[in-house]
């Protein structure tokens, strides 16, 4: 029996220059891995960004759906993704596509149009004007998978399972799509291969010690302590007192501007999320270049999930806390910014991670660890393998 989602998403892949395939796995590994390398995709993480936000791309996009579906054959092709998971991108993509079009035609009018605005390479325009025709052609003799018996067969199969890792383990690594969404567990250096390189150029990080060093100061104090004190002090100042602090501090305390805007206009005065959000990226780093093992960095990833649970109620209120602390840590006021691309890679794409019902992100992360004690308890290994010295006269550079 023919599989008519592989099928249909082999048939699209004739409009990337592909050639027909029976199947959108049936590429030689290394050929698929360069193709992922010269598209600019070269770790698993950056293939994870690319594929939300392609998932998640506005209405009208429709070459970025068809780049994902792309991305999704050419890693699981690679061995980047086994065949299963790569079948659930694709389940998604083809889901999202068929919900914005109506038929192929309407599908490939817009893909013409959306190539067409960004200039096609030389030649290309040709090639794909072809696979167009080719594609119409075999929707007309109701050949190959036509649009038609593609949604039948969606609307025959189960839902599609969510994209992020399902072990009761992995879950506190959903707080991580803010800055890299992940997509396999456990981690390995495929994931990111530059993360020891990141540890050392973003945070002067350089061995294990100075890694938990940076990541328990985070945890207990970071730079929120500071911030939280000043805070106190302005609260009980008159207009005119903010003001002249402001002056006399703004020189060595850039943030010093935004901090009393948010005290003169009534801004909640949490930005703990700042710390804690950054925590699980720098476990993850740890795991993914072996500084760390996957118990150590879960459990440091559930620690950060812990002291969240017990301070928000929702995955909203932990990124407005985040960016009122990212607007102190740059000294500009981002809330009415334009989202950065993480924020609406893990709330707007509606598989998300964190697009989730209001209030129910904690008890379905903390339902997932029966087993495992959240808090102070499950570092405790962690902490007494510490050594205090390697760390105690540095300050982290925490920049991000």
């Amino acid at each position: 029996m023919i599989d008519a989602l592989n099928a249909w998403w082999a048939q699209q892949l004739v409009l990337c220059d592909w050639a027909f395939t029976p199947h959108p796995l049936a590429v030689d590994a290394g050929a698929a891995e360069q193709r992922l390398l010269q598209l600019g995709i070269t770790s698993r993480g950056e293939l994870a960004e690319q594929l939300f936000h392609g998932l998640g791309a506005p209405a009208g996009s429709a070459d970025r759906l068809l780049g994902a579906l792309e991305w999704a054959a050419l890693a699981g092709a690679a061995g980047w993704l086994d065949a299963d998971q790569a079948r659930r991108w694709a389940h998604h993509l083809t889901r999202r596509i068929t919900s914005d079009y109506s038929d192929l035609r309407a599908w490939l009018a817009d893909l013409r149009r959306a190539l067409g605005s960004r200039g096609w390479e030389v030649g290309a325009d040709d090639r794909f004007i072809d696979a167009c025709q080719a594609l119409a052609k075999l929707e007309t003799d109701g050949e190959g998978i036509t649009w038609d018996a593609l949604e039948n067969a969606l609307a025959k199969l189960p839902a599609p399972a969510p994209l992020w890792p399902q072990q009761p383990e992995a879950q506190s690594w959903r707080l991580c799509a803010l800055f890299r969404p992940i997509i396999t567990y456990p981690a390995s250096h495929t994931d990111w291969p530059e993360a020891i390189e990141w540890l050392a150029h973003v945070w002067d990080v350089h061995d294990r010690d100075a890694l938990i060093g940076v990541i328990l100061w985070l945890g207990a104090q970071g730079e929120r302590q500071r911030w939280d004190i000043e805070a106190r002090e302005l609260l009980s100042m008159d207009n005119a007192q903010r003001m002249e602090w402001q002056r006399s501090v703004v020189e060595e305390s850039p943030y010093a501007p935004v901090l009393n805007k948010f005290v003169a206009q009534g801004e909640p005065l949490e930005w703990a999320a700042w710390d804690w959000l950054r925590i699980v990226e720098l476990a993850w780093a740890g795991a993914c270049c072996g500084l760390l093992s996957q118990e150590e960095a879960d459990d440091l990833a559930g620690h950060a999930a812990d002291l969240m649970s017990r301070r928000y109620h929702d995955w909203y209120a932990v990124l407005n806390a985040y960016g009122r602390g990212q607007s102190l840590f740059d000294g500009i006021d981002r809330r009415d910014k334009t989202p950065a691309s993480g924020i609406s890679c893990c709330c707007i794409v509606p598989i998300a991670p964190g697009n989730v019902p209001r209030g129910s992100y904690w008890t379905s992360l903390r339902s997932r660890h029966p087993k495992r004690a959240f808090g102070s308890g499950a570092i405790r290994p962690i902490i007494g393998c510490w050594r205090w010295p390697a760390f105690a006269n540095r300050m982290p550079c925490c920049a991000r």
